[in-house]
């Protein structure tokens, strides 16, 4: 009897940029949904945060404001490129347990056209799950089963070593 098994991790996106509410974060031109340039949507448009005084604290409250667990990172000087826009705030003052970016102490001087681009804010999360969607195909002969779940690659690959437990 011939088998085969497969694993493909996807990223999936969590968030609708649509449908956006003041205040709302997200995260632009990392190579994952972990890491990217920091947006806020403000006014009814999305711009950015300079990075001046701009620490690990303010990743946090981002990388939160999004689901994640925690940061790693707190990228300076547009590492995940230059953004369009507004630059809405020139510094903030996160100590890690605010809820929102909102919620953080902040200067808006030359709010609207706080820094250049070249000074935007990034931020890496990190997630028990990546924000994956985990797909792992077993054939055997011609029956096809396919088992669909969010869980990490590596474990999607260890299923694919194991017996065929669901995720």
């Amino acid at each position: 009897m011939t088998s085969f098994n497969a694993c493909f991790c996807i990223p999936i996106d969590v968030t609708s940029n649509d449908t956006a509410a003041e205040g709302s974060v997200r995260l632009v031109g990392g190579d994952t949904l972990l890491e990217g340039r920091v947006e806020i949507f403000l006014l009814g448009q999305w711009g950015t945060v300079c990075d001046y005084n701009w620490d690990f604290f303010d990743a946090v409250v981002v990388c939160r404001q999004l689901g994640y667990p925690g940061a790693v990172e707190a990228p300076r000087s547009a590492a995940f490129g230059a953004g369009s826009g507004p630059s809405w705030y020139y510094s903030l003052y996160c100590t890690g347990t605010e809820r929102n970016l909102t919620e953080c102490s902040k200067s808006t001087s030359n709010f609207g056209s706080a820094c250049s681009h070249s000074q935007d804010a990034g931020a890496v999360c990190f997630s028990q799950y990546h924000a994956l969607l985990c797909i792992f195909i077993h054939i055997t002969f011609v029956i096809v089963r396919v088992h669909v779940c969010r869980c990490l690659c590596a474990l999607c690959t260890y299923l694919l070593y194991m017996l065929l437990l669901p995720c």
